[in-house]
C-alpha cells in the first residue's frame, strides 16, 4: 500500500497518511479499515489532533508535530506545596521537557512549548527563580537528545522494532 506510507492506531485514535489527488478518494481508500461493530469517523484535514500532539503539513508540504492540549484538559501537576522531594519535583520537570521536545518537530515549537511548562509550574506555586533555573539547566540538553541518535543529529530510525499487540477485552 505504497498510497497509505502511515497507518497508527491507539486505543480510539486513529491516524492515517494518504496520497492521492482528493480528499473523497483518500477516505475511499481509508475505509476499508473496520473493527466489528465500531463506526470509524475519517476526516481530511490540513491539521488534526492525534493524541498528546497536532499534525499539520507545512508550507513545503511536509507533516510537522507540535503538543496538543485538549480544551477539558487539567494540566495537573505535582504542587510546590506537596511533600515530594525536591529531587521528584525536578525530574518530573525535566521529564516533561523530554517529552515536550519529543512532541515537537521544530525548534519554535518546542520554545513555545517549555515557555508554558514553565508557566504552568510556576501556577503551581513553584518558585519562578527555581523553575527558570531548571529550565535553563536542561533547555538545550533535552533537545538535542531528542534530535540526536549515537550523536548523529536525525529523526530518522533505519532500525524500527514494531510489536503488534491485542486490546484484551478482560
Amino acid at each position: 500500500m505504497l498510497d497509505i506510507p502511515l497507518y497508527g492506531q491507539y486505543i480510539n485514535d486513529c491516524l492515517a497518511i494518504i496520497h492521492t489527488s482528493s480528499e473523497q478518494e483518500a477516505i475511499n481508500k481509508v475505509s476499508c479499515v473496520k473493527f466489528n461493530d465500531c463506526v470509524i469517523e475519517w476526516n481530511t484535514l490540513a491539521s488534526q489532533p492525534f493524541l498528546d500532539m497536532m499534525l499539520y503539513i507545512n508550507y513545503d508540504g511536509r507533516v510537522k508535530h507540535m503538543p496538543y492540549h485538549k480544551a477539558r484538559s487539567h494540566q495537573e501537576r505535582i504542587p510546590w506545596i506537596s511533600h515530594h522531594p525536591l529531587d521528584v519535583k525536578r525530574g518530573t520537570f525535566i521529564g516533561e521537557m523530554s517529552r515536550l521536545a519529543t512532541l515537537c518537530s521544530l525548534y519554535t515549537h518546542y520554545k513555545d512549548a517549555i515557555d508554558g511548562l514553565c508557566g504552568l509550574y510556576i501556577k503551581r506555586g513553584y518558585p519562578s527563580d527555581l523553575i527558570m533555573k531548571w529550565m535553563r539547566d536542561n533547555y538545550a540538553t533535552r533537545w538535542e537528545k531528542c534530535i540526536s541518535v549515537n550523536g548523529n543529529v536525525s529523526r530518522e530510525h533505519s532500525d524500527v522494532l514494531v510489536l503488534k499487540s491485542e486490546f484484551n477485552t478482560a
